[in-house]
């Protein structure tokens, strides 16, 4: 029989529902009653183990409570508070408007009373704030904070594009899209999502296309504190896919129509107010997960905006028409790939010559040619070495100093010599390394000043190498 282990596993890594299973499968199904409720525990225990709980261990228990602004009115940008404590230099405010690193999403950064905030944590009920330099902030003291709104906002229409995808996705991919997994940042985001392949490019175009109608849409965002219970009613076990969330009142963001979870992160209150998203790229980077790289507002402009200078510099460059870019471009590429084919043959046909002539003046030793000689720079090394032993009884020493030191060892099929001795001791001339085959050794590095002492050096090496 299949067991319910096993059909999670399906669910979330295949897409497969459990009912498609049993209808196919020749072995025995039982599914329970309570099967996507398990699949709900499943994700709340995973996110479980990526906790916080070695960070909250290095703090004291009894820090000061901070009073969460942020979640009382996400528009204030300014305010005065009360320095209560100083811990690990993280400053700790009797209530903040500073968003703390969390849901993936990152912190707020601002000013202290002229102090450059870097960074925000919280630890339990408190939050930390670190600043560039804690001296002049004392406790007791009323500082005046404020936030660097442009992030804000920023992270505020990533965080809520995060759920705008996540919605789109599972609309267009199926119910066994969870998401396993989120990052913030002002400039780039991105979503992780359980699917059992790639998004392949007309699913990408499809995905970007449909978030941005639900953008223009003018969705509302609702965002309200609800008993566990009664949210569950509501809105099911989905609510916890973005990771577990403790107590039992928790913090349900509703992007209408679109997507619910149970969220800690600030959100825009809109759809509209998101702006523009664009899907940068999708990947498989695990079994089951595809991650969604994307970006939204003010970023995804950004982004428009150096592509559009890219396509004006190519155009320019090509002397086309914006729209003749692609066409011209793929004309040209061909054109390179004929140019290169006839470079080749042409390179070829100088290498036969250059191997003839070098082949006429070649030192005899025991019926072998020995053919010794360093090519100018811009000669390419080894087409020619594999010209020369591509004759019948031939070893090839050739060397360049310019534009590096590389020396190639080679020898026909029917020579019994090892290339690796000789082209080591025609390397300790040099002074640098090497390695290779029996029948071919490269070597490079050292003195190019040393090439050509090393190469007069070469007939005695091989005459040495083959008569031993």
């Amino acid at each position: 029989p299949i067991t319910t282990k096993q059909l999670i596993e399906l669910y979330d890594s295949h897409g497969l529902n459990p009912e498609v299973v049993q209808e196919f499968s020749d072995a025995p199904v039982d599914i329970p009653d309570t099967f996507y409720q398990m699949v709900a525990e499943k994700h709340e225990e995973e996110a479980t183990a990526q906790s916080t709980e070695e960070r909250n261990d290095d703090y004291p228990e009894d820090m000061p409570s901070t009073v969460l602004g942020y979640y009382e009115d996400p528009e204030v940008m300014s305010f005065r508070a009360e320095v209560v404590a100083i811990v690990k230099e993280g400053i700790i405010l009797d209530h903040t408007y500073f968003y703390p690193e969390g849901g993936g999403q990152e912190a707020d950064h601002g000013i202290i009373d002229n102090h450059v905030v870097t960074d925000v944590q919280k630890v339990r009920n408190t939050v930390l704030h670190f600043v560039d330099d804690l001296r002049g902030i004392e406790i007791g003291q009323i500082v005046t904070c404020s936030l660097d709104e442009s992030r804000r906002r920023q992270l505020m229409r990533q965080h809520t594009a995060a759920h705008i995808i996540n919605g789109v996705a599972r609309e267009m991919l199926g119910n066994h899209v969870w998401q396993s997994g989120a990052h913030k940042s002002v400039g780039e985001a991105r979503l992780d999502i359980t699917h059992y392949e790639n998004l392949s490019e007309e699913q990408r175009d499809e995905l970007e296309r449909r978030c941005n109608e639900l953008v223009l849409e003018d969705h509302p965002v609702e965002i309200q504190f609800m008993q566990r219970d009664e949210a569950e009613s509501e809105f099911g076990f989905r609510l916890y896919q973005g990771g577990v969330v403790p107590g039992k009142i928790i913090r349900v963001v509703n992007t209408v129509g679109i997507d619910v979870e149970a969220c800690g992160g600030l959100h825009c209150d809109r759809t509209s107010h998101v702006g523009p998203i664009r899907i940068l790229r999708t990947r498989r980077i695990q079994d089951g997960v595809v991650r969604i790289e994307y970006t939204a507002g003010l970023a995804a402009v950004s982004e428009m905006q150096l592509d559009r200078t890219c396509i004006d510099q190519l155009a320019e460059c090509m002397m086309v028409p914006r729209e003749s870019v692609v066409p011209a471009a793929t004309k040209m590429l061909s054109e390179l790939k004929e140019e290169r084919k006839r470079v080749e043959i042409m390179t070829a046909r100088l290498n036969e010559s250059m191997a003839d002539m070098l082949l006429s003046q070649a030192r005899d030793i025991n019926n072998v040619k020995v053919v010794v000689h360093q090519v100018s720079e811009g000669d390419e090394v080894l087409s020619l070495v594999t010209t020369l032993i591509s004759n019948p009884g031939v070893v090839a020493v050739i060397g360049a100093a310019e534009p590096s030191v590389r020396v190639i060892i080679g020898r026909s099929k029917d020579v019994e010599l090892d290339a690796r001795p000789v082209l080591k001791d025609i390397m300790k001339v040099i002074g640098g390394g090497g390695g290779g085959k029996p029948d071919l050794a490269q070597g490079g590095g050292g003195d190019p000043l040393k090439v050509s002492q090393a190469l007069k050096s070469a007939i005695d090496v091989v005459k040495t190498a083959m008569t031993t």
